[in-house]
Protein backbone atom coordinates (compact mmCIF):
# COMPACT_ATOMS: atom_id res chain seq x y z
CA UNK A 1 0.00 0.00 0.00
CA UNK A 2 1.56 3.33 -1.03
CA UNK A 3 1.78 6.09 2.37
CA UNK A 4 0.36 9.26 1.30
CA UNK A 5 3.25 12.18 0.91
CA UNK A 6 4.12 13.80 4.05
CA UNK A 7 2.68 17.29 4.61
CA UNK A 8 5.46 20.07 4.43
CA UNK A 9 3.24 23.53 3.58
CA UNK A 10 2.50 25.44 6.56
CA UNK A 11 -0.68 25.22 7.86
CA UNK A 12 -2.82 27.79 9.15
CA UNK A 13 -2.28 27.90 12.68
CA UNK A 14 1.62 27.33 11.60
CA UNK A 15 1.74 30.80 9.51
CA UNK A 16 0.31 33.12 12.08
CA UNK A 17 3.28 33.24 14.56
CA UNK A 18 6.50 31.96 15.68
CA UNK A 19 9.21 30.07 13.20
CA UNK A 20 5.78 29.46 10.75
CA UNK A 21 5.96 33.33 10.45
CA UNK A 22 8.86 33.96 9.52
CA UNK A 23 9.29 31.15 7.32
CA UNK A 24 6.49 32.68 5.26
CA UNK A 25 7.54 35.80 5.27
CA UNK A 26 10.72 34.30 4.23
CA UNK A 27 9.98 31.96 1.64
CA UNK A 28 7.34 35.26 0.47
CA UNK A 29 10.15 37.66 -0.21
CA UNK A 30 12.24 34.64 -2.08
CA UNK A 31 9.96 34.41 -4.59
CA UNK A 32 8.62 37.77 -4.71
CA UNK A 33 10.29 38.33 -7.84
CA UNK A 34 10.31 34.26 -9.32
CA UNK A 35 13.54 33.71 -9.17
CA UNK A 36 16.50 32.73 -6.72
CA UNK A 37 19.51 34.57 -6.13
CA UNK A 38 22.99 32.92 -4.48
CA UNK A 39 22.41 35.50 -1.44
CA UNK A 40 18.66 34.45 -1.01
CA UNK A 41 20.29 30.82 -1.04
CA UNK A 42 22.29 31.80 1.64
CA UNK A 43 19.86 33.50 3.72
CA UNK A 44 17.78 30.67 3.94
CA UNK A 45 20.10 28.26 4.44
CA UNK A 46 21.29 30.40 7.91
CA UNK A 47 17.26 30.74 8.88
CA UNK A 48 17.23 26.63 8.42
CA UNK A 49 20.26 25.91 10.52
CA UNK A 50 19.21 28.51 13.31
CA UNK A 51 15.56 27.01 13.20
CA UNK A 52 17.11 23.20 12.50
CA UNK A 53 15.27 22.13 15.63
CA UNK A 54 11.65 23.39 14.84
CA UNK A 55 8.63 20.90 14.41
CA UNK A 56 7.50 22.35 10.96
CA UNK A 57 7.59 19.58 8.68
CA UNK A 58 9.05 21.78 5.48
CA UNK A 59 12.12 22.72 7.84
CA UNK A 60 13.59 19.68 7.24
CA UNK A 61 12.51 19.52 4.11
CA UNK A 62 13.82 22.84 2.84
CA UNK A 63 17.50 22.09 4.67
CA UNK A 64 17.81 18.58 2.94
CA UNK A 65 16.50 20.21 -0.45
CA UNK A 66 19.17 23.68 0.29
CA UNK A 67 22.31 21.01 1.08
CA UNK A 68 21.65 18.76 -1.91
CA UNK A 69 21.39 21.88 -4.51
CA UNK A 70 24.96 23.01 -2.62
CA UNK A 71 26.51 20.44 -2.42
CA UNK A 72 28.80 20.86 -5.49
CA UNK A 73 29.12 24.37 -4.89
CA UNK A 74 27.82 24.67 -8.37
CA UNK A 75 23.90 25.75 -8.64
CA UNK A 76 22.40 24.92 -11.87
CA UNK A 77 19.54 26.38 -13.64
CA UNK A 78 17.83 22.93 -12.49
CA UNK A 79 18.63 23.18 -9.38
CA UNK A 80 17.47 26.98 -9.04
CA UNK A 81 14.09 25.38 -10.02
CA UNK A 82 14.09 22.57 -7.95
CA UNK A 83 14.96 24.68 -5.03
CA UNK A 84 12.25 27.01 -6.15
CA UNK A 85 9.65 24.41 -6.56
CA UNK A 86 10.34 22.76 -2.91
CA UNK A 87 9.95 26.82 -1.55
CA UNK A 88 6.25 26.35 -3.35
CA UNK A 89 5.42 23.29 -1.39
CA UNK A 90 6.08 24.57 1.96
CA UNK A 91 4.03 28.18 1.44
CA UNK A 92 0.31 27.70 1.89
CA UNK A 93 -2.02 27.32 -1.53
CA UNK A 94 -2.91 30.55 -2.05
CA UNK A 95 0.33 31.97 -1.68
CA UNK A 96 2.01 29.00 -3.44
CA UNK A 97 -0.59 30.02 -6.81
CA UNK A 98 1.09 33.84 -6.62
CA UNK A 99 4.53 32.04 -6.46
CA UNK A 100 3.90 29.65 -9.06
CA UNK A 101 2.51 32.59 -11.43
CA UNK A 102 5.71 34.43 -10.95
CA UNK A 103 8.11 31.38 -11.56
CA UNK A 104 6.29 30.52 -14.55
CA UNK A 105 6.50 34.39 -16.14
CA UNK A 106 9.74 34.04 -15.32
CA UNK A 107 10.44 30.64 -17.61
CA UNK A 108 8.39 32.27 -20.46
CA UNK A 109 10.82 35.33 -20.46
CA UNK A 110 13.97 33.28 -20.43
CA UNK A 111 12.38 30.94 -22.94
CA UNK A 112 11.99 33.73 -25.16
CA UNK A 113 15.41 35.06 -24.61
CA UNK A 114 16.97 31.73 -25.10
CA UNK A 115 14.84 31.69 -28.50
CA UNK A 116 16.31 35.12 -29.43
CA UNK A 117 19.93 34.24 -28.34
CA UNK A 118 19.86 31.01 -30.16
CA UNK A 119 18.04 32.63 -33.97
CA UNK A 120 20.78 35.80 -33.18
CA UNK A 121 23.99 33.18 -33.53
CA UNK A 122 22.03 30.84 -36.38
CA UNK A 123 22.23 34.93 -38.02
CA UNK A 124 25.44 35.27 -37.46
CA UNK A 125 26.90 31.50 -38.54
CA UNK A 126 23.90 32.96 -41.71
CA UNK A 127 25.95 35.84 -41.99
CA UNK A 128 29.16 34.20 -42.12
CA UNK A 129 28.72 31.58 -44.29
CA UNK A 130 27.33 34.72 -46.95
CA UNK A 131 30.66 36.62 -46.03
CA UNK A 132 32.41 33.52 -47.01
CA UNK A 133 30.71 32.73 -49.89
CA UNK A 134 31.26 36.67 -50.78
CA UNK A 135 34.68 36.24 -50.31
CA UNK A 136 35.34 33.32 -52.21
CA UNK A 137 33.05 35.01 -55.16
CA UNK A 138 35.38 37.63 -55.37
CA UNK A 139 38.62 35.84 -54.88
CA UNK A 140 37.21 33.82 -58.72
CA UNK A 141 36.05 37.21 -59.50
CA UNK A 142 39.55 39.07 -59.27
CA UNK A 143 41.50 35.94 -60.80
CA UNK A 144 39.09 35.57 -63.56
CA UNK A 145 39.94 39.50 -64.00
CA UNK A 146 43.36 39.07 -63.93
CA UNK A 147 43.43 36.54 -66.28
CA UNK A 148 41.30 38.44 -68.86
CA UNK A 149 43.76 41.43 -68.09
CA UNK A 150 46.33 39.88 -68.63
CA UNK A 151 44.85 38.42 -72.33
CA UNK A 152 43.83 41.63 -72.56
CA UNK A 153 47.43 43.10 -72.28
CA UNK A 154 49.11 40.22 -74.65
CA UNK A 155 46.74 40.77 -77.51
CA UNK A 156 46.79 44.91 -77.24
CA UNK A 157 50.66 44.19 -77.43
CA UNK A 158 50.20 42.56 -80.44
CA UNK A 159 48.32 45.05 -82.05
CA UNK A 160 51.11 47.51 -80.99
CA UNK A 161 53.19 45.42 -82.71
CA UNK A 162 51.56 45.29 -85.78
CA UNK A 163 51.41 48.88 -85.72
CA UNK A 164 55.22 49.23 -85.43
CA UNK A 165 55.95 46.62 -88.08
CA UNK A 166 53.43 48.44 -90.80
CA UNK A 167 55.21 51.81 -90.09
CA UNK A 168 53.96 54.13 -92.73
CA UNK A 169 50.67 53.06 -92.46
CA UNK A 170 49.76 52.85 -89.16
CA UNK A 171 50.55 56.69 -88.09
CA UNK A 172 48.33 56.98 -84.84
CA UNK A 173 46.64 55.22 -81.70
CA UNK A 174 43.72 56.60 -80.90
CA UNK A 175 42.25 55.44 -77.04
CA UNK A 176 38.65 54.51 -77.20
CA UNK A 177 36.88 54.16 -73.82
CA UNK A 178 33.48 51.99 -73.09
CA UNK A 179 30.23 54.34 -71.96
CA UNK A 180 30.58 52.39 -68.33
CA UNK A 181 34.38 53.05 -68.07
CA UNK A 182 35.86 54.57 -64.54
CA UNK A 183 36.38 58.87 -64.52
CA UNK A 184 40.13 57.34 -65.12
CA UNK A 185 38.49 55.76 -68.15
CA UNK A 186 36.80 58.46 -69.51
CA UNK A 187 39.51 61.21 -69.30
CA UNK A 188 42.05 59.32 -71.48
CA UNK A 189 39.19 58.54 -74.10
CA UNK A 190 39.53 60.21 -77.61
CA UNK A 191 43.39 60.86 -76.67
CA UNK A 192 45.53 60.11 -79.88
CA UNK A 193 49.74 59.55 -79.68
CA UNK A 194 51.70 58.78 -82.52
CA UNK A 195 53.02 55.43 -82.84
CA UNK A 196 56.89 56.27 -82.54
CA UNK A 197 55.71 57.46 -79.01
CA UNK A 198 54.11 54.21 -77.65
CA UNK A 199 55.61 51.39 -75.63
CA UNK A 200 54.17 48.18 -74.16
CA UNK A 201 53.27 50.16 -70.87
CA UNK A 202 51.72 52.85 -72.47
CA UNK A 203 48.59 50.71 -73.89
CA UNK A 204 45.57 49.57 -71.86
CA UNK A 205 44.55 47.77 -69.30
CA UNK A 206 45.15 50.98 -67.51
CA UNK A 207 46.88 50.30 -63.68
CA UNK A 208 44.45 53.32 -62.64
CA UNK A 209 41.30 51.88 -63.79
CA UNK A 210 38.65 51.44 -61.17
CA UNK A 211 35.99 49.53 -62.84
CA UNK A 212 34.89 46.54 -60.93
CA UNK A 213 34.99 44.35 -64.44
CA UNK A 214 38.35 45.67 -65.43
CA UNK A 215 39.71 48.10 -68.46
CA UNK A 216 37.09 48.99 -70.88
CA UNK A 217 39.54 50.65 -73.04
CA UNK A 218 40.63 49.98 -75.98
CA UNK A 219 42.76 51.00 -79.07
CA UNK A 220 42.23 52.42 -82.64
CA UNK A 221 45.01 52.06 -85.13
CA UNK A 222 44.99 54.58 -87.29
CA UNK A 223 46.16 54.67 -91.13
CA UNK A 224 47.77 57.63 -92.79
CA UNK A 225 44.23 59.20 -94.15
CA UNK A 226 46.40 59.75 -97.66
CA UNK A 227 46.52 56.29 -98.50
CA UNK A 228 42.90 56.57 -99.39
CA UNK A 229 42.95 59.75 -101.31
CA UNK A 230 41.52 58.72 -105.14
CA UNK A 231 40.49 55.43 -104.49
CA UNK A 232 37.66 54.77 -105.87
CA UNK A 233 34.49 53.41 -103.47
CA UNK A 234 33.90 50.54 -106.01
CA UNK A 235 37.23 49.20 -105.77
CA UNK A 236 37.27 48.53 -101.80
CA UNK A 237 33.85 48.87 -100.49
CA UNK A 238 33.38 44.93 -101.19
CA UNK A 239 36.91 44.08 -99.35
CA UNK A 240 36.09 46.49 -96.63
CA UNK A 241 32.72 45.13 -95.87
CA UNK A 242 34.26 41.44 -95.88
CA UNK A 243 36.83 42.99 -93.60
CA UNK A 244 34.41 44.43 -91.12
CA UNK A 245 32.11 40.71 -91.10
CA UNK A 246 35.28 38.36 -90.76
CA UNK A 247 36.53 41.59 -87.80
CA UNK A 248 32.84 40.89 -85.61
CA UNK A 249 32.65 37.54 -85.98
CA UNK A 250 35.91 37.80 -83.86
CA UNK A 251 34.96 39.95 -81.90
CA UNK A 252 31.95 37.62 -80.72
CA UNK A 253 34.01 34.77 -80.64
CA UNK A 254 36.06 37.09 -77.82
CA UNK A 255 33.13 37.78 -76.05
CA UNK A 256 32.15 34.49 -75.78
CA UNK A 257 36.06 33.71 -74.71
CA UNK A 258 35.52 36.17 -71.93
CA UNK A 259 38.40 38.78 -73.55
CA UNK A 260 37.50 42.15 -74.18
CA UNK A 261 37.72 42.71 -77.96
CA UNK A 262 40.42 45.21 -79.44
CA UNK A 263 38.32 47.43 -81.70
CA UNK A 264 35.43 46.50 -84.25
CA UNK A 265 38.31 46.43 -87.57
CA UNK A 266 41.55 44.51 -85.80
CA UNK A 267 44.87 46.62 -87.97
CA UNK A 268 45.30 43.60 -90.08
CA UNK A 269 41.96 43.62 -91.83
CA UNK A 270 41.84 47.76 -92.07
CA UNK A 271 45.17 46.22 -93.94
CA UNK A 272 43.31 44.20 -96.12
CA UNK A 273 40.66 46.61 -96.91
CA UNK A 274 43.30 49.19 -98.30
CA UNK A 275 45.08 45.82 -100.26
CA UNK A 276 41.79 45.01 -102.17
CA UNK A 277 41.55 48.55 -102.37
CA UNK A 278 44.75 49.14 -104.21
CA UNK A 279 45.18 45.47 -105.65
CA UNK A 280 47.76 44.72 -103.60
CA UNK A 281 48.46 42.19 -100.88
CA UNK A 282 49.63 42.94 -97.50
Amino acid sequence: MTMAAKRVSLTQKQREAGAGAELLALCQSITEDGRISKEEILALRSWLKTNKDSDLPGVEFLANTVEKVIADRVVTRDELKELYLAIEKVLPSDVRKEATQRRRAVEAARQKSDRAKREAEKQREREKREHEREKRTAAKQEKELADRMRMFRKLQNRELQQAKSNRGLVVRLKVIAGEDSCDYCKAQNGRVYPVEQCSENWLPPWGQCTHELGCRCCVEMQLDDALYEGVPPANYGQGYEASRARAAREAAEARQAGILPIHEEPLYLRLKAYSIAWGKPV
